[in-house]
């Protein structure tokens, strides 16, 4: 497992729509564009950011977890636009050779095949460059959206976790999804 060479510098991730890049405090904006609307935070563990603001300081934790060795987070920037439209990320566990793997688009740019683009983009890396054996997701069981773009990349539904995490105050059930390393190489 190469986990040394994420962290030598920030990996950049290009795709034929997309640049997957390092978070910058002048993406604030941006972030606040699509992370302060309710139909977005309805399906993450975070309320809607308040003011641009929060969104300068999600920035600065996302880029305190890739200092700290914890994982990386992407921003999704349109290619087409040069805008920020969401954010992928893996939380590492290097001991058990495994990330989870977090993702957020804005309401606007739902449907149109992006966040397949760059879960593929973050798989690539995860298998093929750090060495990775598994890569896990979980969404809530209501949001069939994410999990159809879970099995849509590979991903297998593994079960339900019974009230496995505690979001915006309420035990939450959620489902579970893995793509092993072997599974990938079969696909990709």
């Amino acid at each position: 497992m190469n986990i040394d060479a994420l962290f030598d510098t920030f990996p950049v991730l290009s795709t034929e729509r997309l640049l997957l890049r390092q978070p910058r405090l002048r993406d604030a904006d941006d972030v606040f564009a699509y992370a302060s609307s309710a139909e977005v935070s309805r399906w993450t563990t975070w309320p809607p950011h308040s003011s641009p603001a929060v969104s300068a300081d999600v920035i600065q934790i996302f880029n305190a977890t890739y200092q700290s060795l914890a994982g990386v987070v992407w921003l999704i920037e349109l290619k087409a636009t040069q805008r920020v439209v969401g954010s992928i990320g893996l939380t590492l566990k290097p001991r058990d050779r495994y990330a989870e793997l977090g993702y957020a688009l804005g309401r606007a740019h739902w449907g149109y095949g992006y966040m397949p683009e760059a879960i593929k983009a973050v798989l690539e890396l995860a298998f093929a460059q750090v060495g990775l054996v598994r890569v896990q997701a979980r969404c809530l069981p209501a949001n069939q959206a994410s999990a159809r773009v879970l099995e849509k990349t590979g991903f297998v539904y593994e079960g339900l976790l019974r009230q496995s995490m505690v979001i915006k105050g309420q035990p939450q059930d959620l489902r579970m999804y893995a793509i092993l390393r072997q599974d990938w190489q079969q696909t990709s």
